[in-house]
């Protein structure tokens, strides 16, 4: 056999085996089988339509964001610090305030004490910001990293499961400091109105406070950069909040 295909001692073939298998009768008839299965491949693709438009993402948009703020959820019930320091800040606050106001008549004195104890309760936005910032500038870095060029889902799915996984917080704790401000300064003999007006306006504070913050640390790099510009924003709102 080596003799044959020219691997024996004289290292030579007395036929040239390539030549007489291209002009063969077989390689012919492979030829033509090839040629027939690839005609039929051809037309079988030209036939078929695209069923749908190539996407960006495997998921659509729906999908991603629900995913997406599952995970924001389970990242925050995994690091309570966070959830108590935000607790405690609302609540400690609230109380302390409360009690340094405590009871206020209907008086021009009692009014320009509540309204102080209302000022004073806005001075902790800045504190409240400032817990939000970090938090956010670790999951953007792991998306960054990780999600964006993987085509895991998309930085607006990111963006909004962020603001909804924070808004239950925030109306959880807004009611908590409703109940520990309002309570102590005004007593619990106010009307049924006011106090649903003044419970809509403490829950709508602290979620101002945490969609300020994802708006201001989204497009910065650090949260020192955007804890000082959210400061200053919000020096510029309690100077021209006419109190």
């Amino acid at each position: 056999m080596l003799d044959v295909v020219g691997a024996g001692p004289s290292g030579k073939s007395e036929q040239d085996w390539p030549t007489i298998w291209n002009e063969s009768e077989e390689a012919r008839r492979v030829q033509e089988e090839i040629d027939r299965i690839n005609a039929e491949k051809e037309k079988d693709e030209s036939l078929q339509e695209p069923t749908e438009t190539p996407r960006e993402f495997a998921m659509p948009f729906t999908s991603q964001v629900y995913y997406v703020t599952i995970r924001v959820f389970q990242q925050y019930w995994r690091t309570p610090t966070y959830i108590w320091g935000k607790l405690l800040l609302g609540i400690m606050a609230a109380v302390f305030i409360g009690f340094s106001f405590y009871m206020q008549n209907a008086s021009i004195a009692g009014l320009q004490n509540t309204l102080f104890a209302i000022f004073m309760l806005t001075t902790i936005f800045s504190t409240l910001v400032q817990q939000i910032m970090p938090r956010f500038v670790t999951q953007r870095s792991l998306f960054e990293v990780r999600e964006r060029p993987s085509r895991a889902y998309s930085w607006q799915a990111f963006l909004l499961a962020n603001v909804m996984v924070e808004i239950p917080y925030q109306i959880f704790l807004g009611v908590i400091v409703w109940a520990a401000l309002y309570y102590p300064v005004f007593g619990v003999h106010q009307s049924s109105e006011r106090q649903g007006l003044f419970v809509i306006f403490s829950v709508q504070f602290f979620i101002f406070g945490s969609t300020f913050a994802q708006m201001v640390i989204a497009g910065l790099p650090d949260a020192e950069t955007a804890g000082n510009i959210a400061t200053t924003l919000f020096s510029l709102m309690l100077t021209f909040n006419g109190m």
